[in-house]
């Protein structure tokens, strides 16, 4: 049950007062509660954000890559990448001579 507001004029009697305790407890009360949930839940975040995932059942979680050392050339290499590298270096010298793109850059049909 509320209190009457502050603004509003009301005999003060016995019955107002003992409800605006009652109302005073209760806010108290919802308050107290209110900070400790935040709590709890600023402890758990940190402590969630703290601990890497674990992982699941078929699920290998690494952050560490292998290194090798010599590693192997590519069996299959694209013959044609050679010729598509060349051809964009082609294309960019022809669109912006000088080396000079404009910032931003915009293409305008």
């Amino acid at each position: 049950m509320l209190a009457p507001p502050a603004s509003r004029s009301f005999s003060s009697g016995p019955v107002e007062d003992l409800l605006r305790a009652i109302h005073d407890e209760d806010e108290a009360r919802r308050s107290e509660l209110n900070n400790r949930a935040i709590q709890q839940r600023r402890a758990a975040l940190s402590k969630f954000a703290l601990q890497p995932p674990e992982a699941g059942v078929g699920l290998n979680i690494t952050t560490v890559s292998e290194f090798v050392p010599n590693p192997p050339k590519p069996t299959n290499p694209d013959p044609l990448a050679k010729e598509r590298r060349h051809r964009i270096i082609e294309l960019t010298k022809q669109a912006f001579p000088n080396d000079n793109v404009p910032d931003p850059f915009i293409h305008l049909k």
